[in-house]
């Protein structure tokens, strides 16, 4: 919910309204089923990859460095987590050299 916040905050200050959250019933509803670990991790390693990669292609449009900072802050936040993946799953944590959310 910290990333969250600090996302809503800097839509707002790009003068954006933050969308509201979904509720609990609808994520049950919309996240797919997971049977297996291995299912739980490839889910993480995707979901992770794709804010890491969002989170970077967004730093280029930002159009303060205040913003960017932000941006790169959680974005680096995000990469320590997919590294958190990769190591459950039983990977190296940064199978690369530089983490940029794509394989």
């Amino acid at each position: 919910t910290a990333h969250a916040a600090r996302v809503a905050d800097l839509v707002r200050q790009l003068g954006g309204t933050p969308p509201q959250a979904r509720s609990a019933e609808d994520y049950a509803r919309l996240f797919p089923r997971m049977r297996t670990e291995a299912d739980a991790l490839h889910f993480a390693r995707d979901l992770e990859q794709r804010l890491v990669r969002a989170y970077l292609d967004a730093l280029r449009l930002l159009p303060d460095r205040g913003q960017r900072r932000a941006t790169a802050e959680i974005a680096a936040e995000e990469a320590e987590d997919l590294a958190v993946v990769h190591t459950l799953a039983g990977d190296p944590a940064a199978p690369q050299p530089f983490v940029t959310g794509t394989t």
